[in-house]
């Protein structure tokens, strides 16, 4: 249960500094934030304080604010075996937006 969490602190910080490395020029050479990075910050404090929140209780279930369709549609899918051909179409997975980690 904490691994997961701690997996999607992680990949939340790994955007954040990715968005920071790949704009230099969106900081003023002041060293001031501009209004679009704080609001940026907020959210995404936001979103990680209602992840952590989540994680608190007993069993937690799904993600908060995400936004999976339930049922969720599969693309088609073909495969070919050694011994026999897979296509698999117009499948939905049920219970997605349910999930637990």
């Amino acid at each position: 249960m904490a691994r997961g969490a701690i997996t999607l602190l992680w990949i939340n910080w790994i955007c954040l500094i990715s968005v920071a490395v790949c704009t230099p020029d969106a900081v003023p050479k002041n060293g001031e934030r501009s209004g679009m990075q704080l609001a940026g910050e907020m959210v995404l404090s936001e979103q990680l304080f209602a992840i952590i929140d989540l994680y608190k209780q007993e069993d937690p279930v799904g993600l908060p604010g995400a936004t999976i369709p339930d049922p969720m549609p599969i693309p088609e899918i073909k495969q070919s075996f050694s011994f026999a051909k897979m296509h698999l179409r117009n499948v939905l997975a049920h219970g997605m937006s349910r999930f637990r980690i």
